[in-house]
């Protein structure tokens, strides 16, 4: 458990006690969103360890940005999905980052929405992407 700023307390899923706590509650809640159970999510250091994603759920990984890193450190690592066959979902605080990251198995979405894009603007939901990823598609 993890204590807000205004001094409420955040539930927080890890395995592991986390560096940025701020950042955890919010992808633990972001999480909580898929149709994927939280303890099928891999976390850390139980994640794919060249592309060291936020969460990961088989072939799916997950970056939550909370807006604190620059463009230059975003696109850089993006640039690291493009040589692996998975598929990425970047969670943005705001869609103006959306433009920031590219590629054919990179997906964007709004933290808190249940729409999910594609990098040329095709719009999906977060269940189709949870039902494509549990049929191995």
């Amino acid at each position: 458990m993890w204590q807000k700023e205004n001094g409420r307390p955040a539930k927080v899923f890890c395995n592991y006690r986390p560096r940025y706590p701020e950042h955890e509650a919010m992808l633990t809640q972001e999480l909580l969103d898929w149709n994927i159970p939280i303890f099928d999510w891999r976390r850390s250091i139980l994640t794919d360890s060249e592309l060291k994603p936020d969460a990961q759920y088989k072939e799916l990984m997950i970056e939550y940005d909370t807006g604190t890193e620059s463009r230059r450190q975003v696109t850089k690592q993006a640039s690291r999905y493009h040589k692996k066959d998975v598929l990425v979902v970047w969670v943005f605080q705001s869609a103006t980052r959306f433009g920031w990251v590219q590629g054919k198995n990179t997906l964007v979405k709004l933290a808190g929405s249940s729409e999910v894009y594609s990098t040329d603007g095709n719009r999906t939901s977060v269940d189709g992407v949870c039902q494509m990823i549990k049929s191995g598609q």
